[in-house]
Order: structure tokens, then sequence, then C-alpha cells
């Protein structure tokens, strides 16, 4: 699977797209680039599509799942956006 694939199949509404999250782990540093800013605007309290939260809902797994160096930050820092309001 290519990575343009991977992020159509996680932006899915009807089920756990399971092949693309194991396929996903090992591009985790390019879904990265594109998972990182949802969850940025996530954060400042933008209002996301279905799609959007379900590529940030997903994307957080998979990268989780794939021991991305930065999601610890990444999430804390969303967190702490979300926690100020």
């Amino acid at each position: 699977m290519i990575v343009d694939e991977i992020i159509a199949d996680l932006k899915s509404t009807s089920a756990a797209p399971t092949a693309a999250l194991s396929a996903g782990v090992v591009h985790a540093d390019g879904l990265a680039a594109v998972i990182y800013p949802i969850a940025d605007k996530f954060g400042n309290g933008v209002y996301l599509l279905p799609t959007d939260t379900e590529l940030l809902l997903n994307g957080l797994h998979l990268l989780a799942a794939a021991r991305h160096a930065g999601l610890c930050e990444r999430v804390t820092a969303a967190g702490a956006m979300i926690g100020s309001r």
C-alpha cells in the first residue's frame, strides 16, 4: 500500500481499517506529517470533519503502534491546549 491509499483507508468511517493500520506502520514518518497538523487543529478547537476525525483517531493508533518518536510530546501538547480552555 502506498501512503495515499493508507490515508484514504484511515479516513474511512465504516469500519476499522486493519490492513491500512498494519501497512502504515512502515510509513509512520510520512503519515505523521499528515496526522500531526490535524491533531494541532483539534487541539486549537477547530471542528474536524468526520473523515478528518477518523484519520486522527486511526492515525494516532497507527503512530502509537509504530512507536513514533514525536507522538507522546504531540499528544501531551494537544491535551494541554484542550485543558486550558
